[in-house]
């Protein structure tokens, strides 16, 4: 049994693949590169959502920028050949996102806390519940 994933690997053996890194991190710049085909006279790149091309474009190799807004999704490249026809690449990119740093803003007893330009020598957390007045029916009371 033949599945998806081995079929696209199959294709990219061949000369109909885009080549260049399958997996970008954010912030980061990679480049992708056609097949070479002497009969092609444009190349239009497609960057994957939340990516720009920021070099190559109309050229077989592109140079695409990623940034926090990149979703997994494909690199796409359209060529025109010499006699007008179209055929569409496409390899998808998986972005791999990290965690730059952690900080603790943990406020010790006695330490004071800065919210919105504002000191707060210590935070107490309520909930404020509307007092209900729940009438009495004193109709049954006789005397």
């Amino acid at each position: 049994m033949l599945t998806l994933p081995l079929l696209s690997l199959a294709i990219c053996g061949y000369a109909h693949c885009i080549e260049g890194n399958p997996v970008m991190k954010i912030n980061e710049t990679s480049t992708f590169e056609a097949p070479k085909n002497e009969t092609v006279t444009h190349y239009d790149w497609t960057a994957p959502i939340g990516c720009k091309v920021i070099s190559g474009q109309g050229t077989p190799s592109v140079e695409i920028s990623s940034s926090f807004l990149s979703q997994d999704s494909p690199v796409r490249l359209i060529r025109t050949f010499t006699d007008e026809h179209k055929d569409t690449l496409e390899t998808p990119i998986k972005f791999c996102r990290y965690v730059q740093s952690i900080q603790d803003h943990t406020i010790a007893p006695g330490e004071t806390i800065n919210i919105g330009g504002k000191d707060y020598p210590k935070l107490t957390f309520t909930t404020h519940r509307q007092k209900v007045k729940t009438p009495v029916d004193k109709s049954w009371h006789t005397g």
